[in-house]
Order: structure tokens, then C-alpha cells, then sequence
């Protein structure tokens, strides 16, 4: 019995050492495109990997309701220089041509 405990305790040990925060970055924006704050943004943009240095990143928009406006491949993570695949949605989620 004292090796069973042991055994699970020290495997949620391991388990919770390996935790990681997320390495995205979150930008708020208003309607019109500048910056803004958690309670009166329009959409929320978030740059997958921001803090690691690569030629391209992977960035998602979405909208106040949580739907998906744009999703694709930029060159810079500070802005969105488009590279390779894109697609925007309408907030009723059909995708716009």
C-alpha cells in the first residue's frame, strides 16, 4: 500500500512539473482596428508561438462571440503581413469569398 500511494504521488508530481503557460500572444482591437481592452474590444487576435523566433506564424481572429473572422499564416508577428493560406467567416460562420 505505501508503494501505491508512493507511486501515485510522485507520478502527479511529474505530471504537474511539466505544466507550460501559453506562449500566444492576445491583442484586443476595436472596430476599426485599434487597440483596445478586454471589456470593449471587437475582435480579439491571438499570434500562435509569438514569443519564439520563426519565419512564419499562425494567427486566429475572432469575434466578440467567440466565432472565428480570419484565420491564416503571417511573416511578422507584430502585424499581419499574409503568407499562404487564408480564410475569413462571416460571424454566422459561412466563409467569405
Amino acid at each position: 500500500m505505501k508503494y501505491q500511494l508512493f507511486y501515485i504521488l510522485s507520478l502527479f508530481f511529474c505530471l504537474s512539473s511539466f505544466a507550460q503557460e501559453s506562449d500566444d500572444n492576445e491583442v484586443y482591437r476595436d472596430s476599426l482596428g485599434n487597440f483596445s481592452d478586454k471589456l470593449n474590444f471587437y475582435r480579439l487576435r491571438i499570434v500562435k508561438n509569438y514569443h519564439e523566433d520563426k519565419n512564419i506564424y499562425e494567427f486566429f481572429e475572432h469575434y466578440k462571440s467567440g466565432k472565428i473572422a480570419e484565420r491564416g499564416f503571417t511573416k511578422d508577428k507584430n502585424k499581419i503581413v499574409l503568407d499562404g493560406a487564408y480564410i475569413s467567416y462571416h460571424e454566422n460562420d459561412n466563409r467569405k469569398n
